[in-house]
Protein backbone atom coordinates (compact mmCIF):
# COMPACT_ATOMS: atom_id res chain seq x y z
CA UNK A 1 0.00 0.00 0.00
CA UNK A 2 1.00 3.43 -0.99
CA UNK A 3 1.53 6.12 1.90
CA UNK A 4 -1.19 8.66 1.62
CA UNK A 5 1.17 12.30 1.19
CA UNK A 6 0.42 15.35 3.38
CA UNK A 7 0.87 18.97 2.26
CA UNK A 8 0.84 22.13 4.63
CA UNK A 9 -1.14 24.83 4.06
CA UNK A 10 -0.28 28.82 4.78
CA UNK A 11 -3.03 31.44 5.50
CA UNK A 12 -1.77 34.38 5.04
CA UNK A 13 -3.68 37.48 6.66
CA UNK A 14 -6.30 36.02 9.38
CA UNK A 15 -9.37 38.44 9.03
CA UNK A 16 -12.91 36.77 8.52
CA UNK A 17 -12.17 35.09 4.82
CA UNK A 18 -8.21 34.01 6.38
CA UNK A 19 -10.24 32.28 9.33
CA UNK A 20 -12.59 30.82 7.34
CA UNK A 21 -10.14 29.04 5.33
CA UNK A 22 -8.12 27.98 7.67
CA UNK A 23 -11.27 26.91 9.79
CA UNK A 24 -12.40 25.04 6.09
CA UNK A 25 -8.93 23.29 5.77
CA UNK A 26 -9.03 21.84 8.72
CA UNK A 27 -10.54 19.10 7.80
CA UNK A 28 -9.85 18.56 4.67
CA UNK A 29 -7.96 15.35 3.87
CA UNK A 30 -4.34 15.41 2.85
CA UNK A 31 -2.99 18.88 5.16
CA UNK A 32 -0.80 18.03 7.67
CA UNK A 33 -0.84 21.27 8.72
CA UNK A 34 -2.05 24.99 8.31
CA UNK A 35 0.54 28.12 9.38
CA UNK A 36 -1.41 31.09 10.32
CA UNK A 37 0.29 34.76 9.63
CA UNK A 38 -1.96 37.75 10.38
CA UNK A 39 -1.22 40.43 7.56
CA UNK A 40 1.41 43.20 8.93
CA UNK A 41 1.07 46.51 6.73
CA UNK A 42 2.03 49.81 7.84
CA UNK A 43 -1.25 51.85 9.30
CA UNK A 44 -0.08 54.61 7.42
CA UNK A 45 -0.84 52.27 4.16
CA UNK A 46 -4.17 51.68 5.12
CA UNK A 47 -5.58 55.25 4.64
CA UNK A 48 -6.15 56.63 1.21
CA UNK A 49 -4.98 60.16 0.27
CA UNK A 50 -7.77 62.17 -1.19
Amino acid sequence: MSEKKQIGLAVIGCGVVGRMRATLARDFPGIGWIGLKPECRPRHLNRVDE
